[in-house]
């Protein structure tokens, strides 16, 4: 009578990155779906959602700015970097 398989700890290891890869696919598509359904985001967000890459946020950022500009209309901008927090 046996033990059965023993396994590497790097054996579980993959094992374990392979099925938490399966997950976030798994949980990203329904929570995706279910946001999209319900109309929960804006239409400002950007960032994860498809045709809305951060690159087109700048885009709409700087075409907005752009468009006041041209129009006359007074331009002010607040721009915050947020700071990150590392323990040494």
């Amino acid at each position: 009578m046996g033990l059965g398989p023993v396994y590497q700890i790097t054996d579980l290891i993959l094992y374990y990155r392979y099925i938490s890869t399966i997950l976030e696919v798994a949980m990203y598509s329904i929570l995706y779906q279910h946001l999209n359904i319900n109309s929960i985001l804006t239409t400002e967000q950007f960032g994860f959602r498809k045709n809305r890459s951060t690159e087109h946020k700048a885009y709409a950022l700087i075409n907005g700015i752009f468009q006041a500009w041209n129009s006359k209309l007074q331009v002010v901008g607040i721009l915050v970097t947020p700071l990150r927090l590392s323990t040494v």
